[in-house]
């Protein structure tokens, strides 16, 4: 998440537009703040990945931060998958039990959901060659975004991973 919040303005510049995937535990929290905030950058999306804790508690600690914070322009926000081929991270000794310091955020309000891999195609094929990836967490939306669509690889202006 430094990446983000100390070096985004340096790395992507007066960036077009980009979609941060996390798996918002209390670094992503604070970098979805920093890019929300303070940052000189477009956030067209944030999209969230089974990582910190399970699909389903990442995708409702994202919704729960962008409600709290309720920025002026809100990006679209993508919903978790579990993985396939392997099991949420076990980081409750750095993150709590909720991924997010155990302050217990109440459930969000968000009912039609859009799977995060299906969002990054859709947002890179309507903004061809203008969207930027910051990649906070676990790959996975990545590599389901390439495998539901293949030519996006040519299109997404960056990708950047913390890793």
């Amino acid at each position: 998440a430094f990446i983000l919040y100390l070096r985004c303005e340096t790395i992507i510049g007066s960036s077009k537009k980009i979609i941060i995937d996390c798996d918002p535990g209390i670094d992503d929290a604070f970098a979805i703040v920093a890019a929300l905030g303070i940052l000189n950058v477009e956030v067209v999306a944030i999209t969230a990945v089974e990582g910190c804790v399970d699909a389903d508690r990442v995708t409702a600690n994202l919704e729960n931060i962008v409600e709290i914070l309720d920025p002026p322009k809100r990006p679209r926000l993508g919903a978790a998958s579990s993985a396939d081929n392997a099991n949420a991270v076990d980081t409750r000794y750095l993150h709590g039990d909720d991924g997010l310091g155990n302050v217990n955020l109440e459930g969000s309000t968000h009912l039609n959901r859009v799977s995060s891999d299906k969002l990054i195609v859709d947002l890179v094929r309507q903004y061809p060659g203008e969207i930027s990836v910051v990649s906070l967490g676990p790959l996975t939306n990545i590599s389901n975004a390439l495998l539901r669509e293949p030519s996006i690889a040519t299109t997404i202006d960056r990708l950047y991973m913390v890793g």
